[in-house]
């Protein structure tokens, strides 16, 4: 284990020219009916904040919480987000949602912010309340590929509010998080992922953040001695969307 104090952890960053574009706050950060976890979670997550003001961090993803009544879940989730409006204020940090789902009986079903536009009223109704743009959506690939989300209405539907991205693939049943390209059907006729209509909405609402890869599961994949190839493909596979991303652009 490897344990990186604040003050190491920037000056790593900055020797090393690797800007830090997101940070994940643990969770679940909220549990319905669970007061004494609730406030020690508010506590962590105002921390994890207030370290990506000090590092330079733009964004942190902070999940909706699933716990509870259905009913409840909506306005269960803005009084977990606008607790945390202060902190953000003063650290001068976006606070991303996330689109998730939930289990039920060892199957993966929608829960809150599944769709586009429960993310989308969401983020719209706490940036009224903060009164700037405050909020925003961390659009998580392998979530929408397990509940059969179109990529690209997704994102057009997010527009402007999609910040953050997490890339990843999985066999549609599965959240594996595996690199892009991974898993196919019909013996590797078709991709599972909708790879073209992901880069065809980034071009299309023109994105400019980060292409994040939360591909983790490959260290566990390959043998050690490949992992640096590995991690070259995952590099070459940003920039060639970023190629066909500025193609699409230019009419190509």
């Amino acid at each position: 284990m490897i344990i990186v104090s604040q003050s190491g952890f920037f000056m790593a960053s900055a020797e090393s020219g690797v800007a830090i574009s997101q940070m994940h706050a643990p969770f679940p950060g909220w549990i319905y009916g669970e007061d004494d976890f609730n406030a020690y979670m508010h506590t962590v997550i105002e921390k994890c904040i207030a370290v990506c003001g000090f590092v330079g961090c733009p964004a942190i993803v902070v999940h909706p919480e699933n716990s509870g009544p259905k009913e409840d879940l909506w306005e269960n989730n803005l009084n977990f987000y606008r607790s945390l409006i202060p902190a953000a204020k003063k650290a001068g940090v976006m606070i991303c949602t996330e689109n998730t789902f939930k289990s039920f009986n060892g199957r993966i079903v929608e829960g809150i912010c599944s769709s586009p536009e429960e993310c989308a009223a969401l983020v719209d109704t706490l940036n009224a309340e903060a009164g700037k743009k405050l909020f925003g959506v961390c659009f998580d690939m392998g979530h929408a590929t397990v509940l059969g989300r179109d990529m690209y209405d997704f994102i057009i539907k997010l527009g402007d509010r999609l910040t953050l991205l997490h890339i990843h693939d999985n066999d549609g049943v599965f959240d594996h998080h595996m690199m892009p390209y991974t898993y196919t059907r019909n013996w590797g006729k078709f991709l599972i992922t909708d790879w073209e209509g992901f880069i065809k909405g980034l071009a299309d609402i023109n994105f400019e953040g980060t292409l994040s890869f939360e591909t983790f599961n490959v260290i566990r994949a390959f043998p050690a001695p490949l992992w640096p190839e590995v991690m070259r493909l995952l590099s070459a596979t940003g920039r060639y969307w970023i190629d066909r991303i500025n193609k699409i652009r230019a009419g190509e």
